[in-house]
């Protein structure tokens, strides 16, 4: 190899590259993916490259090609086996992800409800809840009580107002009981 150009050297590199590439992209997609396809073009334009070279440097080009990426082939089939027989080891003793430290270990007793505590605290907060919206409702009411209240929201006298009807009379209006 000592006498190929540096021009070939490039070219055959670049080659065994993508041979590699392309076994590894054969083995994880189909012929047809855009990945595989743009590989095979790369390839098919550097080996048409290599043949305007002489014969006898074309020769030695493919063969250093082949071993090379014999070699990277043989490389990654090697990693795949190393990670095969990992997978083996772990199946055969039983490891998975996910390991055992402690065991679970349920409660000599169960726990004490406090039932009384919570119906006790739960009114507790309904009552000051409840108090709270009452004023709150207080406070968002707009509703004009009496003569000086509509004196202050109109900015004018008041002449004169209906008076509020006794409770009794309001229970039973017009012969009928509310």
């Amino acid at each position: 190899m000592a006498d190929l150009t540096s021009e070939t050297a490039h070219i055959l590199g670049r080659l065994s590259a993508l041979d590699a590439s392309l076994s590894g992209e054969l083995a994880e997609y189909p012929e047809k993916d855009p990945r595989v396809v743009r590989t095979k073009e790369e390839i098919q334009r550097l080996t048409a490259k290599l043949e305007s070279l002489p014969q006898k440097e074309l020769e030695l080009a493919r063969l250093a090609r082949t071993v090379k990426s014999n070699e990277e082939i043989y490389l990654i089939l090697l990693k795949k086996l190393e990670n095969a027989r990992i997978s083996e080891v772990a199946e055969t003793r039983g490891m998975g992800s996910a390991m055992v430290i402690d065991p679970a270990i349920p409660p000599p007793y169960p726990l004490r409800r406090k039932r009384a505590l919570f119906i006790f605290l739960g009114g507790i907060m309904s009552l000051v809840f409840g108090l709270g919206m009452a004023f709150f409702a207080e406070y968002r009411d707009s509703s004009v009580r009496t003569s000086r209240g509509i004196e202050e929201s109109l900015h004018s006298r008041v002449l004169g107002i209906i008076p509020s009807t006794p409770k009794k009379i309001r229970k039973t209006f017009l012969g009928f009981r509310r």
